[in-house]
């Protein structure tokens, strides 16, 4: 079996970058709720270099889609509807409860560096 080298998680980081581009928020048992993307204001971040790219989004309970409703997972696809999930996290759950609730979600990927 071969290894990957330094060039190889390059390119598989630069091809995450340009192409994982949708965090779907979900409730605990994995009800969509929400797909974001960066015109949504999901923010994507990380580079080629850099061996962790983030997903970041902030959401209120002012948006119709959460007034209410419980988060407890995220999911990352490569498809704006539909499509196949490439990485899911859990994390504790938050209920909006007021108009004003604020969550900031971070979705966080590893892709190792050779060192």
């Amino acid at each position: 079996m071969g290894n990957i080298h330094e060039h190889g998680y390059e390119l598989l980081r630069t091809h995450i970058i340009a192409n994982w581009k949708y965090l779907e928020l979900q409730t605990p048992t994995g009800t969509v709720l929400k797909r974001f993307s960066q015109a949504d204001g999901l923010v994507i971040t990380g580079t080629s270099s850099g061996a962790t790219i983030e997903y970041k989004v902030v959401v209120t309970g002012a948006t119709s889609e959460f007034t209410g409703k419980t988060v407890g997972k995220t999911v990352i696809y490569a498809n704006a509807t539909g499509g196949t999930p490439i990485a899911t996290e859990t994390f504790t759950n938050f209920t909006f409860v007021e108009n004003e609730d604020e969550l900031t979600v971070r979705h966080v990927l590893e892709v190792p560096k050779v060192i």
